[in-house]
């Protein structure tokens, strides 16, 4: 019996494994299911798993740089020539702000086409144009127009009516704009365009207002 302890030690203190353990597998193994590994030491899988997390970092990083290749070299060419060639963009479409005309239908503000010149993908609006009869400034108003920031990206879509008949009935002058999608090539030349939202333009008003009676009160005035 006490043979068997200073082998045991001795074997310890040459493999590192607590005498508990040593002592249990040999007096106790006929005792334990051994199909359960009952009764046995079992070697530590520590010092594998930094190995194996390794290997599968190791292979999901040779795929990625696989993929990296293949896009840039392999197909590299082939996917600018498509993105040359398949640029969309969102055109703003905008609506036409509804006209004012005086009692006897004769027009005191509408408005005014923009040019478009010839490519231009340039988003354009209309421009108000007033009548330029004396005593209307301040009974028809103005507007402010749609503008852009510093980096060309639009603030504001819409006409905002600030003063006169254009702020008190913006609600029926104002339009809902619509959206195109257009296609262009590396030189951004339009290659095709479609409308999937139209725009609906404003409602034109008509006052009780006479022009000539309107301009007559106010040379009078002044």
């Amino acid at each position: 019996m006490f043979g068997r302890k200073k082998t045991s030690s001795r074997f310890i203190k040459s493999s590192g494994i607590d005498p508990d353990e040593v002592l249990l597998d040999a007096f106790n193994l006929p005792s334990f299911d051994t199909n359960q590994f009952e009764g046995r030491v079992e070697r530590s899988i520590r010092g594998r798993i930094p190995h194996v997390v390794g290997g599968i970092a190791m292979l999901i990083l040779v795929g990625f740089l696989f993929q990296a290749w293949n896009l840039q070299v392999v197909k590299g060419e082939a996917l600018v020539l498509l993105s040359q060639q398949n640029n969309l963009d969102h055109e703003i479409l905008f609506a036409e702000r509804g006209n004012v005309y005086d009692r006897n239908q004769n027009e005191l503000v509408w408005n005014v086409p923009p040019i478009i010149e010839e490519g231009n993908l340039h988003e354009t609006y209309s421009l108000r144009s007033y009548t330029e009869k004396e005593g209307f400034a301040h009974l028809l108003g103005f507007i402010g127009y749609p503008e852009k920031d510093s980096s060309g990206f639009w603030w504001r879509t819409d006409y905002v009516g600030k003063d006169g008949i254009e702020a008190s009935l913006n609600s029926i002058l104002e339009g809902t704009n619509g959206v195109r999608i257009i296609e262009v090539d590396a030189l951004n030349n339009i290659q095709s365009q479609n409308t999937i939202e139209a725009p609906v333009d404003g409602k034109s008003v008509t006052l009780s207002i006479d022009t000539n009676i309107q301009q007559a009160l106010f040379k009078a005035v002044k």
